[in-house]
């Protein structure tokens, strides 16, 4: 495992400073994420001041998911030997180390030091610009499917593709992260298969719901299926990928034309090959699903992608579109208030 003896003597002789909280060799300037079990801080290395995104396991979680932490470090440590573009890389795991408050309490935790995506993630893009569009969409399509190839032909299911974890670099070059899940490709033939439901419901495939599925690749083409889709259209497919959810039950019946005609309206449409390669890759039966090899050759997929100068001037465009959009929708809200008020008067 990647560490340094920056756990074991982690000030070095140099005095604290109590402006930040401090884990080894970092400050921590900020909070970029959390969740449930840990939480993501900016660091700044004291020395090189270069700046880092550090993972940090809450102590009340780390007794019980330690072994889940380890594994996800020794995950990501043989990934980040790779050095894969499109991979956010391990740059030193620190566990058992020192947390030192800012009050100058001191605790003891198991953090991880990651490369820095500088551009955020998805999710907070589509909220910024809302939907990418289909060439846009496309560019980063590409990118994350040849991700998941690389790591499928290394054995490894990722189990967890939501927007979340597919973030940004300065230069826009989408970089998958997030291993907490991560796992071997199981088969009937091992001795232990894992049956369990992790990840976010709006992403996770139909049998992973059910509770019945092998750790397989499907799982991880059935979430990218669902990204595509969120990323042209500005909103998830459904809420869950069961016969019970409301717009998932016609893409179950091959009723294709029903489930589109809720995202068509007002004018708005799709092309029908961006349509074509959703219904395939969302099928509710996994051996009706495309494979990778299958999505590539798709006649979508090799349509019109863009450059990076083509990716920020997009970015630039569809920000002052939608800020726009936004002040229009502020303004007509404001207009229907001042509406109602005056017919309250009379």
């Amino acid at each position: 495992m990647i560490n340094t003896l920056s756990n074991q003597f982690p000030f070095k002789g140099e005095p604290i400073n109590n402006q930040y909280a401090r884990i080894g060799d970092y400050e921590l300037i900020k909070t970029l994420n959390y969740g449930v079990t840990s939480k993501v801080k900016l660091g700044r290395h004291v020395t090189t001041k270069k700046e880092y995104a550090i993972k940090i396991i809450k102590p009340e979680f780390e007794a019980r998911y330690l072994s889940t932490v380890e594994q996800e470090a020794r995950f990501m440590e043989a990934i980040t030997k790779e050095n894969h573009t499109n991979i956010i890389k391990l740059i030193e795991c620190l566990p058992k180390t020192d947390y030192v408050k800012k009050n100058g309490k001191i605790k003891k935790v198991f953090a991880m030091v990651l490369e820095l995506a500088e551009g955020g993630d998805l999710f907070e893009c589509l909220k910024a610009i809302g939907e990418l569009g289909e060439d846009i969409a496309r560019t980063y399509f590409q990118q994350l499917l040849q991700t998941i190839e690389f790591l499928h032909e290394k054995g490894i299911v990722h189990r967890d593709i939501k927007p979340d974890n597919l973030l940004l670099s300065a230069d826009l070059t989408l970089k998958l992260a997030d291993f907490t899940f991560a796992s071997y490709v199981l088969s009937e033939n091992d001795n232990y298969i894992q049956r369990e439901t992790f990840g976010t419901s709006n992403y996770l495939a139909p049998e992973l719901i059910a509770n019945n599925s092998l750790t397989t690749q499907c799982l991880d083409l059935f979430s990218c299926g669902v990204i595509l889709f969120l990323m042209v259209v500005g909103q998830p497919p459904f809420e869950k990928a069961t016969p019970q959810d409301p717009r998932y039950k016609y893409i179950i019946k091959h009723q294709f034309s029903y489930f589109w005609k809720q995202y068509e309206r007002g004018g708005r449409s799709f092309s029908s090959e961006f349509k074509d390669l959703i219904n395939a890759m969302l099928c509710f039966e996994p051996t009706e699903r495309l494979t990778i090899a299958e999505i590539k050759a798709h006649p979508w997929y090799n349509g019109k992608t863009c450059s990076i100068e083509e990716l920020r001037e997009e970015y630039l465009k569809k920000e002052q579109e939608f800020i726009k959009f936004q002040e229009e929708k502020s303004k007509q809200m404001e207009k229907s208030k001042e509406e109602k008020a005056l017919k309250k008067k009379m």
